[in-house]
């Protein structure tokens, strides 16, 4: 039984990329979170807490895409041939 991942010819350990894709999941919802926070700051520029909120978000977004590249890179176990 194949208990590995393949994408895109690159074979992937099942369970760290399963919690590779769990993390992508959070990490696009924050950034649909972050849309809807951009819209409150415009509708309501006086709070200064969605703005700070906003600031938090772009941080973690930063630092949450290089854990995914360092995840997705550990998951790999090998590139396919191609021919």
């Amino acid at each position: 039984m194949n208990l590995n991942c393949i994408k895109q010819k690159v074979d992937y350990d099942r369970d760290l990329y399963i919690a590779y894709a769990d993390e992508l999941v959070s990490y696009e919802l924050q950034k649909f979170l972050k849309v809807i926070l951009k819209i409150l700051i415009t509708a309501v520029p006086t709070d200064q807490t969605f703005a700070l909120l906003n600031e938090a978000y772009e941080q973690d977004l930063i630092s949450k895409s290089a854990k995914l590249k360092i995840m997705k890179q550990n998951a790999r176990i090998n590139e396919k041939n191609t021919q």
